[in-house]
């Protein structure tokens, strides 16, 4: 309960961005997961929210206690998975953490390596925080400490034992348990019960087995060994979903194996072509007994019968190469097309990652039927946009890669809206990845087509980000937002004079004469999508002319007060009116009024449920305006 209330009162009014990592999450508020609002030009501020989020999600179990979490298998850790760990370490308001990694340095060789630039950014920020503890094999003294141990005799007794186990595995803690294993299912180790202890027969132990630094010799040799073909099969599909991976996904797969069946998306010389020989068609497998079987002999995990896990990468490995290398990919399309065509839609979101990944594998399978090319396509746009919401850029951008190399030819003119969301989102995942090349080579892309200007808009805002942002340019990003702004048909002086303001300022007076100011928190809604797009690249300029031009300042938030005041108020009007509040306490003297302006503004922010408006507004008001209410 302590840990709910922390969680409820931190994170409750922002909940849903961590649903969309965590979806059981939404259990402790209520079983309702509180929507998101999603501005589409500032996933970067997303993210820094996300992060934000994390940090006190995690501090809420880290209370009078020390949580310890442990992260296996770092060097496969995607980048935005290594931001996360890094903003959690770096994080100085939560002492109470406690974060143990494990990883393979044989795989992390060079400074390039993901894993590597994390742990030297790190360390540059905190050179104290990080503390390493190189893990090497086990030496013989230890592997015989282990084995009589294990036997429960004397160590003086099994150095001999000890000694041949370390000369074949290396020391290898993983590698030992298996050959232990595998010496006690060949008889070659035994338990005596005449005489209640083990027995051992170290010729054969020396002459049976082979000299292996890996386990995936050992762990091959015992799935072929231990297992029944329909078992050994079931455990290579299981493999081809990854390291967790549920019964009925296995299930799915080998019913469509196993019957007559056409594989809809294969290609014709592989349609009704079967991944093993010796799978009988319409011979149904047991798939769940077959997964039993594999849990009994230690290669899966589960706890519920449904959720399986694989006890360790090396067995998910060791159960991949055993498929025939050039019938890989075509197990995993086939695997992905099963899933999409078997799972009820009610479990396909969650299942999402899975089924695109799988399908993307062997997308080499799609036939030129067009059909099942966009598909594809949309189910990559749409794990691409999933990814992104989660502040995943980097495999977002890897999904949008994909989209962009299955549009078709001249896919500008046979397929314009589809190839435009393609290039504006992986635009924006660009950018939020600092991939500036990549970026402006979907943005020039995008400006070299005859659209409509609306629908350059998102272009035009990544790229006004990127100068901003990205490149500290603030003065170009206006120049770009003012070129976007004038083919719109809304255009500025570029000489601003006192003269110029003293008329925009009448002009909004006039405007405003004869209006009770509380009431505009209940003007009518702007209903013109085209001037709502411009309002809101009016509103994106604010900032930045505060910045780099506050006589341009002046004039931006004097027109959108205008525009709300005449074509009704949208969620932008919050940012205008909290600005010309400011104004008028600062500039005009008015701070009666300014005030006035400043509630309004917050008035306007809660009727449309503004979440990624509310830190700029209730910044500028807090900042600038409550101050002279008091």
């Amino acid at each position: 309960l302590a840990i709910k209330s922390a969680l409820c009162s931190s994170i409750e009014s922002e909940s849903g961005l961590l649903t969309e990592v965590i979806p059981k999450l939404s259990l402790l508020f209520d079983g309702q997961p509180i929507a998101c609002t999603n501005n589409r030009s500032a996933y970067q501020m997303a993210k820094h929210k996300f992060n934000f989020l994390l940090r006190q999600f995690v501090r809420a179990f880290c209370g009078e206690k020390t949580l310890v979490l442990f992260l296996d298998d770092l060097q496969w850790a995607d980048m935005a998975s290594l931001e996360l760990l890094e903003t959690l370490i770096l994080d100085r308001n939560n002492p109470g953490l406690l974060i143990i990694g494990s990883y393979r340095d044989d795989e992390v060789h060079d400074k390039s390596h993901p894993l590597t630039r994390c742990l030297h950014g790190i360390n540059a920020q905190n050179n104290q925080i990080i503390s390493s503890i190189p893990l090497q094999n086990l030496d013989l003294k230890t592997v015989n400490d282990y084995i009589a141990d294990l036997l429960n005799v004397t160590a003086d007794k099994t150095i001999g034992l000890a000694e041949i186990v370390h000369k074949k595995t290396y020391g290898n803690i993983f590698a030992v348990i298996h050959f232990l294993k595998n010496i006690e299912d060949e008889g070659i180790l035994w338990y005596c019960i005449g005489i209640l202890r083990w027995k051992w027969n170290a010729d054969e132990i020396q002459s049976k087995t082979s000299v292996t630094d890996n386990v995936a010799g050992i762990l091959k040799l015992k799935i072929n060994k231990k297992l029944s073909v329909e078992e050994r099969r079931v455990l290579q599909v299981a493999s081809c979903l990854g390291g967790t991976f549920d019964s009925s996904n296995v299930f799915f797969v080998m019913d469509k194996l196993c019957s007559k069946e056409k594989m809809i998306g294969a290609k014709s010389e592989h349609i009704g072509s079967r991944i093993w020989s010796d799978l009988q068609p319409d011979k149904k497998p047991n798939v769940n007994e077959s997964l039993n079987i594999c849990a009994e002999e230690g290669l899966i995990e589960s706890d519920d019968g449904l959720h399986y896990r694989f006890a360790h990468d090396q067995i998910l490995s060791a159960a991949f190469s055993l498929i025939p290398e050039d019938r890989r990919a075509l197990l995993q399309f086939q695997s992905g097309q099963s899933i999409l065509e078997s799972m009820p839609d009610k479990d396909m979101e969650k299942n999402l990652f899975l089924i695109v990944n799988l399908l993307n594998r062997g997308s080499s399978f799609i036939t030129a039927d067009n059909e099942k090319r966009v598909q594809l396509l949309m189910m990559n746009l749409k794990a691409g946009k999933k990814a992104m919401k989660s502040s995943g850029f980097g495999p977002a951008a890897t999904y949008l890669n994909i989209c962009m190399s299955l549009l078709g030819d001249d896919h500008w003119h046979n397929e314009a809206t589809l190839s435009l969301d393609v290039f504006s989102t992986l635009a924006k995942a660009e950018f939020c990845n600092g991939n500036l090349k990549e970026m402006e080579k979907c943005l020039d892309e995008i400006f070299e087509q005859n659209l409509p200007i609306k629908e350059k808009i998102d272009a035009y805002s990544v790229r006004i980000h990127s100068f901003y942002f990205l490149k500290g340019e603030p003065v170009n990003a206006v120049d770009e937002g003012l070129e976007a702004l004038s083919r719109l048909g809304v255009n500025f002086p570029k000489k601003i004079s006192k003269l110029v303001h003293a008329r925009e300022i009448i002009k909004t007076k006039y405007m405003m004469k004869g209006l009770c100011i509380m009431s505009l928190s209940d003007h009518p809604t702007m209903e013109d999508e085209n001037r709502r797009i411009v309002m809101n690249m009016m509103e994106m300029l604010l900032v930045m002319t505060y910045v780099s031009n506050q006589a341009l300042f002046v004039l931006i938030t004097l027109k959108m007060a205008q525009w709300s005041i005449c074509y009704g108020v949208s969620k932008h009007s919050s940012m205008a009116f909290a600005c010309y509040g400011v104004l008028l306490c600062n500039g005009m003297g008015d701070a009666a009024g300014g005030t006035k302006f400043g509630k309004v503004a917050m008035s306007i922010l809660e009727r449309f449920s503004a979440k990624d408006m509310e830190s700029k507004v209730t910044f500028v008001y807090s900042s600038f305006i409550s101050a002279w209410a008091e």
